[in-house]
């Protein structure tokens, strides 16, 4: 049986308190304090797991995007033609970002951040390659099948499919609609993937 021990017990907690405070207030309105009070720790214990609030922004980061990738990993059927595989992939995404809305608040933050900050944008940079690359997967095996799409364009291809997919899913948890399913952007998904894979 694996042991934890409390300090990995309060840092676990303190990373949770972060999610659920930055998703609710956004990081400016969030200090290390508001952080330590939801966990009922003090500011200094807070600092001395993570040194600084930014340290727990890119943490927190990560944890998201590792949250995503095996949940949208897990819907993507493997047998699936790849074109159909792609459309999984989307539905996937926004499925994710309905069912957890603070990890979701958590990837437009991010991008919103990126806007004024380097450091935010050399993180979005990375979180929007490895994105990208992911769907390059899919795009590639799309050209395999369908000659009609060139090797050297899978790359072009996959940043205009990654571009859509972070519009409509910044779009649609803004509106923020009740008992809203991913489900439901399917039919626009099936129309706009082809139309993607087809750019010259």
């Amino acid at each position: 049986m694996t042991k934890v021990y409390k300090g990995e017990q309060t840092r676990e907690k303190i990373l949770q308190a972060a999610i659920e405070l930055f998703g609710q207030k956004g990081f400016d309105q969030v200090s290390l304090q508001m952080i330590g009070d939801y966990v009922g720790v003090s500011q200094a214990a807070v600092a001395q797991h993570f040194g600084t609030k930014r340290n727990i922004i890119y943490r927190v980061r990560e944890l998201v995007t590792k949250s995503n990738q095996s949940y949208v990993d897990a819907q993507v059927r493997p047998f699936d033609k790849p074109s159909d595989q792609i459309i999984d992939y989307c539905i996937a995404n926004l499925d994710w970002g309905f069912k957890n809305p603070d990890l979701a608040q958590i990837i437009v933050l991010t991008y919103y951040f990126a806007m004024n900050d380097l450091e935010f944008k050399e993180l979005q940079k990375n979180s929007v390659r490895i994105a990208t690359e992911r769907v390059e997967r899919y795009v590639i095996s799309c050209a395999r099948e369908d000659k009609s799409l060139k090797p050297q364009e899978t790359f072009r291809t996959a940043t205009a499919i990654h571009q859509y997919l972070l519009g409509t899913f910044i779009r649609e948890l803004a509106a923020n609609k009740s008992k809203k399913e991913a489900k439901d952007l399917e039919r626009t998904f099936r129309e706009m993937i082809p139309l993607l894979l087809k750019i010259k």
